[in-house]
């Protein structure tokens, strides 16, 4: 009986110890959680010390040389203490266990952060590659060309080509000197797909901001423009075609996926500009850092 209530003792204090070890997780939350281990502490202190107490007052303090003395105090400590320390060491492991989850939770999410920040990085050194940067200078030119025209659609004429070609995917020309080629397709492609790519990253927000918003901003109003352009024509092509007339089909639900525009709506929100007219979000002078 002496051994099984010194070893009841023992693995609880030796859990009170194990608990010590969250104690810089712990205090990293809140001072009321090491209220708690010292509270067990104290528990478990006073469930030792109450019934000695007791028991010297109530039979004497003084060393017995007789076994059956020795074999009373035991049977009397045992059956006072280890339902309370049985108890309290459930109550102990119980917190440990929550504690230990929460460690781990926390601990997985700092891993998960340091790993969408990596992605992220490798994004940004993607977008600075030799290809998007080939990409984008010639997207900036497409550009230029269709902020050059803003103003009332009937004085369209290099949006309502570059609109047609998005849409058919084909390079359309306007006369002998202005045209838009296959190459200025895919470059406005991949500026779109690459922003396309960015909306995924919902909880990303403080990392594409800190990466100067993959510079999203001096892009903005020409893809949202365009994108909402290129989507009321592909709604209209995609409502009028007969071969989607087909039973079970969904053409609204297609329709809504081939928008190019959710991903730009979704990008503006993790980027905090939702709301924000279709305005370049830059300074107006025009330099070669525009382009990204």
């Amino acid at each position: 009986m002496i051994l099984y209530f010194i070893f009841i003792i023992v693995n609880t204090n030796a859990q009170l110890i194990n608990a010590q070890m969250f104690k810089f997780h712990l205090s990293t939350r809140s001072k009321i959680h090491d209220y708690i281990v010292y509270f067990f502490l104290a528990v478990s202190i006073l469930c030792i010390a109450i019934p000695i107490w007791l028991y010297i007052n109530s039979w004497g303090g003084h060393l017995s040389a007789k076994q059956v003395d020795w074999d009373f105090f035991s049977t009397f400590m045992g059956g006072t203490l280890g339902p309370i320390i049985a108890t309290l060491s459930l109550l102990v492991t119980t917190y440990i266990v929550y504690e230990f989850n929460v460690y781990q939770k926390d601990k997985n999410r700092k891993a998960d952060g340091e790993q969408l920040q990596q992605t992220t990085i490798n994004l940004f050194k993607e977008f600075r590659s030799p290809q998007m940067a080939a990409s984008r200078s010639v997207a900036w030119k497409l550009k230029k060309k269709w902020d050059a025209e803003s103003g009332a659609s009937n004085n369209w004429r290099f949006r309502k080509a570059l609109i047609e070609a998005m849409v058919n995917e084909k390079h359309v020309v306007l006369d002998d000197d202005n045209y838009i080629s296959n190459e200025d397709l895919r470059a406005v492609n991949d500026i779109i797909s690459f922003y396309t790519m960015l909306s995924l990253y919902q909880d990303n927000g403080h990392n594409i901001k800190a990466l100067n918003y993959f510079y999203y901003p001096w892009w903005r109003a020409f893809l949202v423009e365009l994108c909402k352009e290129v989507e009321e024509l592909t709604c209209c092509c995609i409502v009028q075609n007969p071969a989607l007339s087909l039973q079970g089909f969904d053409v609204g639900d297609y329709s809504d996926n081939m928008k190019m525009g959710n991903a730009l709506r979704a990008l503006d929100v993790i980027c905090v500009f939702k709301g924000l007219p279709a305005v370049d979000l830059i300074c107006g002078f025009d330099n070669a850092v525009m382009q990204g």
